[in-house]
């Protein structure tokens, strides 16, 4: 058996549509005259170092599972005859070209779509709530405490991002894992890339260098409270802070790094930590719970921390739904007869043992 005839034919159909997209996109954004190649290439393979120790997490996290089934070695013995492991192979590397792909489009190519839509995000945020929202947060229910709370939960997002990717490519039935990886490279190059160009912004704490100071009042008060929040904790380092510094000291900088660019609507973390929950909910309920109040936290981050205006969240919430839905559609009813059986692991997930 070869290393490809380990996954079904549904899979492999899949797995060939999200390559086909991630590269054609790739092949895309490498084209631009404001990417450099070689920069683009060198970004890439940042990318293909950093699944190394993704994928070591997401091994372990899957013996752990199975702890007290096979035992943890077990475990990943029996993976290993079952499918050599290609069922992560192939999301790790999609993640890794679907990122640096992501990551070059956001800080080299949409700048050039300027970004004029700041007003009219801020003025819908108003029409809806009737007040700017952060600004309001930070009088209502705003303290010191609360913003180290959230400015850790929010920049925790990195880790089920990545190392999530893994968890669902071992732990979950095909299907599951098809939908998910789908939804996951058309969120990031969908809603990340296509939508956000089409809705340039830079977001509320970049208003008043990026867009102007008509405006920013509201704004660069909230910028002001989380100053004073870091002082009143006479602590040197919040998240917020030193990630948005170094976001715009890197904005003109033609080398491209992870994490680099800026972009308001949609919002890309809230976007993925509604996936995290819709995903959460094939593990078992309780997970998907968590993972709810993980994305609705994000959602209250993002707004408090001044990273986005509401809408942003809310749009790119309501995307990731829809791309969902729309994976689900792509991958196949639930009930598509699979060439093996599946076999429950801990914690009520489940893989494909072929």
């Amino acid at each position: 058996m070869t290393l490809f005839e380990r996954v079904s034919k549904r899979e492999h159909a899949i797995v060939r549509l999200n390559l086909i997209i991630a590269l054609a996109f790739a092949l895309f954004v490498v084209a631009q005259p404001a990417v450099p190649t070689w920069e683009f290439l060198r970004l890439i393979g940042t990318f293909l170092l950093l699944t190394i120790p993704l994928s070591a997490l997401s091994l372990l996290g899957f013996a752990l599972l199975n702890a007290r089934g096979p035992g943890m070695l077990g475990a990943l013995q029996d993976r290993w005859r079952s499918d050599r492991f290609v069922t992560l192979l192939w999301p790790v590397l999609l993640f890794a070209i679907v990122m640096s792909s992501f990551s070059a489009f956001k800080q080299r190519i949409l700048p050039h779509a300027g970004f004029h839509f700041d007003p009219a995000l801020a003025a819908i945020d108003r029409s809806i709530f009737g007040v700017d929202l952060g600004l309001w947060l930070h009088k209502s229910i705003g303290s010191p405490l609360l913003t180290y709370f959230l400015d850790g939960v929010y920049h925790a997002w990195f880790l089920p991002m990545s190392v999530g990717v893994g968890i669902v490519a071992l732990c979950t039935d095909a299907r599951t894992r098809m939908q998910y990886m789908t939804a996951f490279t058309m969120t990031w190059i969908g809603l990340g890339s296509i939508l956000a160009y089409l809705l340039p912004a830079a977001g509320p704490c970049f208003y008043g260098v990026l867009v102007g100071p008509i405006g920013n009042g509201p704004f660069e008060a909230v910028n002001d409270a989380l100053v004073a929040d870091r002082a009143a904790r006479a602590a040197d380092f919040l998240f917020t802070i030193e990630v948005r510094d170094m976001l715009l000291d890197r904005f003109n900088d033609p080398d491209l790094s992870i994490g680099g660019g800026i972009s308001a609507i949609p919002s890309i973390h809230n976007a993925m930590a509604v996936l995290f929950a819709l995903v959460g909910y094939r593990f078992n309920r309780v997970f998907g719970l968590c993972m709810s109040a993980f994305a609705a936290l994000i959602w209250l981050g993002s707004v408090y921390l001044n990273w986005h205006y509401a809408i942003d969240g809310i749009v790119g919430a309501a995307g990731a739904i829809g791309l969902w839905y729309g994976a689900g559609f792509l991958t196949g009813p639930a009930h598509a007869k699979e060439p093996a059986a599946e076999r429950v692991l801990a914690g009520g997930t489940t893989f494909a043992k072929r």
